[in-house]
């Protein structure tokens, strides 16, 4: 199979609001790899079904999204550890794991089916 090469890549400087906000309500996959420490766009503005793939706050004071998009998305994280800092920190608690599918490596070793 020949695979065609990705044309279509927007991206936009944090500090054009309205760039920033058009082009997520638009966008079928957000990548956000930072070291940031605060959300760096407001929850409502992706689109719903993106695909988000934040990658950037593994310590516990770091941030790339912020709690209400956490909270409306199904979440599918690398380790268990990542319930505990950054983004997902939100997800602490008894009944806060309820959009944490599971691992990704179960995923990839068909341990654990989705969709």
């Amino acid at each position: 199979k020949t695979l065609s090469p990705v044309t279509d890549i927007t991206t936009r400087l944090l500090s054009d609001d309205v760039g920033v906000c058009n082009a997520l309500k638009d966008a079928d996959i957000i990548a956000t790899t930072t070291n940031a420490c605060n959300p760096l766009f407001p929850g409502e503005w992706p689109k719903q079904g993106c695909h988000i793939n934040g990658v950037g706050s593994y310590t516990p004071l770091m941030s790339e999204v912020d709690d209400e998009l956490v909270k409306r998305c199904e979440v599918i994280i690398d380790t268990k550890e990542a319930l505990e800092v950054g983004d997902l920190s939100c997800m602490k608690g008894d009944d806060a794991h309820q959009n944490c599918i599971g691992l990704i490596g179960d995923i990839i070793s068909g341990d654990l089916v989705v969709g």
